[in-house]
């Protein structure tokens, strides 16, 4: 079975790493040809025959789920056009404090455009503005809305989430909003088969009525339902600080607590009805019992990833005890994991999947080879030691963060959630569905040791000591690492467990190689529409502008990643050119995270007083050989918007970049006349993100850059770059980069060479569903 398993989970990794999926016809045949050959010789390979087999079949059938979601895409002539569509709601709904969220699949568009439908969606509305007030939405309606749908895009940098492979994996084909000035229509209301989501819906409101005026709100409303979206940033950063995030999403844990509670419960009541174990033993009647209740509890609980494994498994072992069989220890596992990658293949691009799965493989792993079994509380401590040790490569490669005192936090945090505020909870929310005063009285004091709970995790994760940030894991550094615990967690006496050590050391000794003395990197990170530069030199880092916080803060979800992925923990300088929220919008949450030594902006009194400085044209510096100029502005200009831009120039031997901000033709026009003899610049990040009131023929004249950076949104309502402006480049002879096509680009200027490596990242690591 471990064979079958594993040759399926190849084919499937093996899928997803493709930059472009091969025609199916052609990989048909060569399955077919290639099972015929191996049926034939399947007596010389005995061995491997179920893997190869399985990896033919899985192969086929990975590559046919991915083409069959690639043709139900939005097509690219319909992105950006209103959309009158019809459609049913299939997620229960997210309401934020001025946005909605949820998940459509639209069954017909007023278009003549030919379309694969069903075709599923993620739509986003605005709550309150004073001409649109959308009504309560369930799931299971019909409704009608007019909207605007784009192709799935992420934010394509190293280090940031990848977003569009998560909308891939849950099958959601575009992403859109809701035009406010079309009134939605219902259609039609929920069917009776929505009656779990609705009581789930309903339990969510009820509470968020009890506990609206307490801290831990969030963390309740996902221990019960597993609704998420009241969970403050703060209280994520403890979770991951203390390694206990597991905790309040979720998954088989929790299945496990309660399917426990349950089992316990049924037999002791049913061993004390008379004459009762006569008809049906206790442990058949509370296996059957608990089997309901863990279905009817992972469907309440939005059935995710970790409750689909924990529930396979579960169920497996029920009905073994249903039929009074003994199973082997991984026989459940295999079987949930072959059902999972056979029903959802993409479930592998998943960080949930592979921490699920490989926690309880760490633990079957750790039972191996005992000459004798551990029980009650050593076995416990053997469990988490060894899902603590085991994880640590996964942490690595997922969150790039490691919490030594996970181990702790979890001993602590498991039982006190497990035992008693997760039943708490769960019996409070459901009768608030009939006592509610009981039910809030309940709720009220779950949350109330889940606040003693909490300020110990909070006191864990502000200690500095205990957490390790990690940089970029690289396939071998992640094959080092994974050996390396298997080796740890092996049993006294096994051949060449003293290296484990050895092989752990790269993942936290190993570093990515920087610049050298006189080299300059540039890296313009795609932020959206916005700007935001890392600047590195051989042993200084310089930040220019840090992207939009509007609908997302680029600055913890894309800068501060990168430069933790790049080995940063400080930066010499941070440089916001002026105050426009798409240049200074992910200032806030870089400062939270990372020491500055110093702050130049046109607009310092963003910052405090103390810390920002103006930036002063004629202001120079040099680091490891490289010069740094501020051009513009001058000390008596006034703030002019865009036209206040801080525009700094760096320079080695060899090459220069000129980074200008959003600057338009009038301050061009300065620098034409007060600077020309120091524009002229290897590679110009182009001004205003390419917009026709920037980029002037004078200034391009003087600037004559070889290599011109685009920094723009993909699909932007303001359509940059124009036309005009990329012909203007293209006359020059000039290469052309955007943000919205290649991801982040990186450029290394050697002091010794005119030639410079370009790097894009969309180029560089591109999977068949960006395409």
């Amino acid at each position: 079975m471990t064979r079958w398993t594993l040759g399926f989970l190849i084919a499937v990794i093996g899928i997803t790493h493709l930059s472009s999926l091969p025609s199916l016809q052609r990989v048909g045949c060569i399955v077919a040809i290639s099972s015929f050959l191996l049926i034939f010789f399947r007596r010389r390979i005995v061995f491997l025959f179920p893997l190869l087999i399985a990896f033919l079949v899985g192969l086929l059938w990975v590559l046919i789920v991915a083409q069959h979601r690639m043709q139900h895409y939005l097509p690219s002539a319909l992105e950006g056009k209103t959309l009158l569509v019809t459609g049913t709601i299939i997620s229960i709904p997210e309401y934020h404090v001025h946005q909605l969220r949820f998940d459509f699949l639209i069954q017909e568009i007023a278009t003549k455009f030919p379309i694969n439908y069903p075709l599923r969606v993620r739509l986003s509305g605005y709550r309150y503005s004073h001409s649109y007030h959308p009504p309560q939405l369930k799931k299971g309606e019909v409704w009608q809305f007019a909207i605007r749908l784009k192709r799935p895009r992420a934010f394509w940098n190293p280090g940031s989430f990848d977003y569009q492979a998560a909308l891939f994996q849950q099958n959601i084909q575009a992403t859109g909003y809701i035009l406010d000035k079309f009134h939605p229509r219902l259609i039609q209301s929920a069917r009776f088969y929505y009656g779990i989501d609705h009581l789930r819906e309903k339990l969510t409101r009820n509470i968020k009525k009890s506990l609206n005026d307490y801290p831990l709100l969030g963390l309740i409303s996902a221990l019960t339902t597993g609704v998420r979206y009241d969970i403050t940033d703060a209280q994520w950063n403890v979770m991951r600080g203390t390694g206990t995030n597991h905790l309040f999403a979720i998954s088989g844990l929790h299945l496990a607590f309660i399917a426990g509670i349950i089992y316990f419960i049924t037999r002791f009541v049913y061993c004390r009805i008379p004459y009762a174990t006569l008809f049906m033993p206790a442990s058949q009647v509370a296996a059957g019992l608990t089997g309901v209740f863990a279905v009817f509890y992972s469907i309440l609980a939005g059935f995710a990833l970790p409750i689909q494994r924990a529930l396979l498994m579960l169920l497996v072992f029920l009905a073994a005890n249903l039929s009074r069989r003994n199973l082997p220890s991984g026989y459940a596992f295999n079987y949930a994991l072959l059902i999972i990658l056979v029903c959802s293949p993409f479930s592998v691009l998943s960080a949930s999947f592979w921490l699920s799965f490989m926690a309880v493989a760490f633990i079957f792993y750790a039972a191996l080879g005992r000459v004798q079994s551990t029980k009650g509380w050593r076995s416990w401590v053997r469990t988490q030691y060894s899902v603590g040790i085991g994880l640590i490569p996964l942490s690595a490669l997922f969150f790039q963060q490691i919490s030594w005192l996970s181990f702790i936090a979890n001993a602590i945090a498991i039982p006190s959630v497990g035992f008693i505020i997760l039943p708490m909870a769960l019996l409070g929310g459901f009768l608030t569905l009939l006592i509610p005063s009981w039910g809030n009285n309940l709720l009220i004091l779950a949350e109330r040791l889940l606040e003693c709970l909490w300020q110990l995790l909070t006191y864990f994760s502000t200690l500095e000591w205990t957490q390790s940030t990690t940089f970029i894991v690289t396939p071998w550094i992640l094959t080092a690492s994974l050996l390396g615990v298997l080796l740890l967690l092996a049993p006294k006496g096994f051949p060449g467990r003293f290296l484990s050590v050895v092989y752990l050391l790269p993942l936290f000794y190993w570093r990515p190689e920087g610049p050298k003395q006189g080299e300059i990197w540039l890296n313009l990170l795609d932020v959206g529409q916005g700007l935001a530069t890392v600047v590195q030199t051989q042993h200084h880092i310089l930040v220019y502008d840090t992207g939009p916080n509007r609908s997302f803060d680029a600055g913890r979800a894309v800068l501060i990643p990168f430069l933790q992925n790049s080995g940063i923990h400080q930066l010499d300088m941070l440089m916001v050119s002026h105050g426009d929220n798409d240049h200074i919008g992910g200032a806030r949450s870089l400062l939270k995270q990372m020491p500055v030594a110093q702050i130049i902006s046109s607009v310092p009194q963003k910052f405090l007083p103390e810390r920002a400085k103006f930036c002063e044209e004629n202001t120079r510096w040099q680091w490891d050989q490289v010069d740094f100029a501020v051009l513009y502005p001058s000390a008596n200009t006034a703030y002019l918007g865009n036209n206040s831009s801080c525009v700094l120039k760096i320079s080695n031997t060899k090459n220069s970049i000129l980074l200008t901000g959003d600057i338009e033709k009038e301050t061009e026009d300065y620098l034409v006349h007060h600077a020309s003899d120091q524009l002229s610049s290897t590679i110009l990040v182009v001004p205003h993100h390419g917009s026709k009131t920037s980029s002037s023929i004078e200034f391009l004249n003087k600037v004559k850059p070889k290599i011109a950076l685009f920094a723009t949104g993909y699909r932007n309502q303001f359509k940059f770059p124009h036309d005009i402006v990329l012909q203007r480049y293209q006359r020059l002879g000039s290469i052309t980069y955007d943000t919205a096509l290649d991801g982040m680009v990186m450029l290394k200027l050697n002091p010794n060479s005119n030639v410079i490596p370009i790097e894009s990242y969309h180029q560089k690591d591109q999977h068949f569903w960006q395409n």
